[in-house]
């Protein structure tokens, strides 16, 4: 049969008809005219729209169509030298699973929605707790520095002489750096309103204010930005920190130069490293001074090394991403 079809010559004689008539499929000779000359015994009358789709149908060409009338069989034309071959498939299996298919196919687009909204509403959640952990969070360190700031002014020493005067601008000088840390603590509150995130070249634009508040206390300030995705305010907060804490420290030594740098160090988290050079004679990392910034870093809830020789300190900070 499959040569016959393929070859488009159907055999009349006897013996092959025979074989033909055992075949358990729904076959029809038709003649160009569409009139039936053979049958097989399995096969069943045409309903209603085949013989028109048949004609609109270029003779010659073989091709498989569905009626309205009958749509779990699928029909099948090939073309015969004196008119065309038509068998008949039962597709009612594959019709069943086409629509449990389709049925679920609409289960995961529903099921898709639900987790997309319940992932639209767990973000908005986590964003809002982050904002409402940032707020607490500068709350408590603008609290903090503005105690600090009132101890140091209540402390400020009488101007008697040329010493009390270098005293009394070193504090004052001290306090000077509480107001730029408030300042830049405080903007991150309305940063988080305004925008997604910070990018390199506004983390660049921030570092380059602190570089010049810090110069403006004689000490020497650059830093190299080189992250490559923005980062929550949460995560800046914490940055703000661990800078000013060793910017503290800093200004306790002989002619300060602070040198930052701020990349990536893996997809969840970034790296700090910070470097202090100064004339001090002694090992920077045994000072009273780099105890206490070692306590203000265990405070702060991250991975740290310092590391220190005569003149010099270094900091290196591991800080995850907030969110990720």
């Amino acid at each position: 049969m499959e040569i016959c079809l393929d070859c488009g010559v159907i055999p009349s004689y006897h013996d092959i008809a025979g074989i033909f008539d055992t075949l358990p499929l729904d076959l029809k000779v038709l003649t160009r005219d569409l009139q039936e000359v053979y049958a097989t015994p399995v096969s069943k009358p045409m309903p209603v729209g085949v013989c028109e789709e048949l004609r609109a149908q270029e003779h010659g060409h073989a091709h498989a169509f569905a009626v309205e009338s009958n749509p779990d069989v699928m029909y099948r034309a090939f073309p015969l030298l004196g008119g065309s071959a038509l068998l008949a498939q039962d597709v009612s299996d594959l019709n069943e699973l086409n629509r449990e298919l389709t049925h679920r196919r609409m289960e995961l687009q529903r099921q898709n929605e639900l987790l997309a909204a319940d992932y639209d509403l767990k973000t908005h959640l986590a964003d809002q707790e982050a904002e409402t952990l940032l707020v607490q969070d500068v709350d408590q360190a603008l609290a903090r520095a503005l105690e600090g700031m009132y101890d140091l002014l209540s402390s400020l020493p009488p101007l008697t002489d040329e010493s009390s005067s270098h005293e009394r601008y070193r504090m004052l000088q001290r306090a000077k750096m509480l107001v730029a840390y408030c300042k830049r603590k405080g903007s991150l509150t309305l940063a988080q309103h305004g925008e997604s995130g910070f990018d390199r070249d506004r983390i660049q634009l921030i570092a380059n204010e602190l570089a010049s508040d810090l110069r403006t206390i004689d000490i020497d300030c650059a830093s190299i930005i080189a992250i490559r995705r923005p980062m929550h305010a949460s995560t800046v907060s914490a940055l703000y920190d661990c800078v000013y804490d060793f910017a503290f420290f800093a200004y306790t030594t002989d002619h300060p130069a602070l040198m930052y740098h701020l990349g990536d160090h893996d997809r969840c988290s970034v790296e700090l490293r910070a470097a202090l050079f100064s004339n001090d004679d002694a090992d920077l990392s045994q000072t009273p001074a780099a105890q206490e910034l070692e306590s203000a870093l265990q405070g702060r809830n991250v991975a740290y090394r310092l590391e220190g020789e005569p003149g010099q300190l270094r900091m290196i900070v591991l800080m995850p991403r907030a969110g990720e």
